[in-house]
């Protein structure tokens, strides 16, 4: 989760000037896990992290270019936001990250500040365990993302909802042992 969080940070498109949000119930929490991701990128291969320096400073990571010794550009920036839309909609990001969407209250404002960020060609990634409510209500709702590149069907992304039970193993299922638990 925290390697694909700081993957996003350079895209695969431009690879630089990217905005990335990471969500979580409270500012701390999200710090938390952004410092998981400094710790992923701290324990990289030397070479990786010559390739793309790195400066954490609370609820920030930033990524610069290697022959930016002043570190005065950052290139690409994971930012840790608490829930809600107010930080959303105070600027544009090419992701959002939510971690355990199904227990924010705010979560439906959250979607709804990202929408111009989704026509823009951003993606929002919801991880979480099963709650009810909002999150489970986003179960096959097609986002509809207007992409400049691509195929018409990659311009169409379903929100997958997989509550826990779904993830057990079961009879059929690839990882069943006969007499294991359900």
């Amino acid at each position: 989760m925290g390697a694909e969080v700081v993957g996003t940070a350079r895209s695969r498109e431009s690879g630089t000037n990217r905005l990335h949000f990471i969500q979580s119930k409270k500012e701390e929490d999200s710090d938390a896990l952004l410092r998981r991701c400094y710790f992923i990128y701290e324990h990289q291969e030397p070479w990786l992290k010559a390739m793309y320096p790195a400066e954490y400073s609370y609820c920030h990571l930033r990524f610069y270019r290697p022959d930016d010794r002043e570190r005065k550009l950052a290139v690409g920036e994971l930012w840790a936001i608490p829930q809600g839309g107010d930080v959303l909609r105070q600027h544009t990001a090419s992701g959002l990250f939510i971690d355990e969407a199904a227990f924010q209250p705010d979560l439906e404002a959250s979607i709804r500040a990202a929408q111009p960020m989704l026509k823009g060609g951003g993606r929002i990634d919801c991880v979480s365990s099963a709650e009810p409510g909002y999150f489970q209500l986003l179960r096959g709702y097609p986002l509809r993302v207007f992409s400049r590149v691509g195929s018409a069907a990659s311009r169409r992304r379903m929100v997958e909802y997989w509550p826990w039970s779904a993830m057990q193993k079961s009879k059929g299922s690839p990882g069943f042992r006969k007499g294991s638990q359900n």
